[in-house]
């Protein structure tokens, strides 16, 4: 695996990312990652380089997306709060729907859904629940399949 490599994830994962300069820095988020993933890889993984490499650029390209536009959720013009406000009876009554949909999720799977909207990372959610963090991710995934389709029902 090499720097090649790093932009071939990046534009494959992250293909839908139109704006040149975000591109641009999430090829240079997967580059560091991959740099970090040369210096923190153990072969007692029991794990490909490559894959552990393929998980922490996109994990790290993740997390910058996230981080670039999370401050946007926060900016609210004082006129917008007048649409926000009539808005808000309908988001509770979702809310309400999607808490109660969580509730049919097997216990370990809330656990770590509750774990990720709060923020913590999976490596910190499998040393909380006592798995690994490629088993986390999974669990993750797979109650964002089951609550998808519980919504479209």
């Amino acid at each position: 695996m090499n720097i090649t490599d790093v932009k071939k994830i990046v534009n494959s994962q992250f293909g839908w990312v139109s704006n040149k300069t975000d591109k641009e820095d999430l090829i240079e988020e997967g580059i560091l990652a991959f740099i970090e993933a040369k210096k923190d890889f153990d072969e007692s993984f029991k794990t490909k380089f490559s894959t552990y490499a393929y998980h922490c650029i996109t994990g790290k390209c993740k997390n910058y997306l996230k981080r670039k536009y999370d401050h946007y959720q926060h900016e609210v013009s004082i006129n917008n709060f007048y649409d926000l406000e009539s808005e808000v009876s309908n988001i509770n009554l979702e809310v309400l729907d999607l808490k109660k949909k969580l509730k049919s999720l097997p216990e370990s799977y809330q656990k770590i859904f509750e774990l990720r909207l709060n923020v913590y990372t999976f490596k910190e959610i499998g040393e909380e629940c006592g798995f690994s963090q490629s088993e986390i991710y999974r669990r993750y995934i797979k109650s964002l399949k089951i609550l998808k389709d519980l919504l479209n029902d």
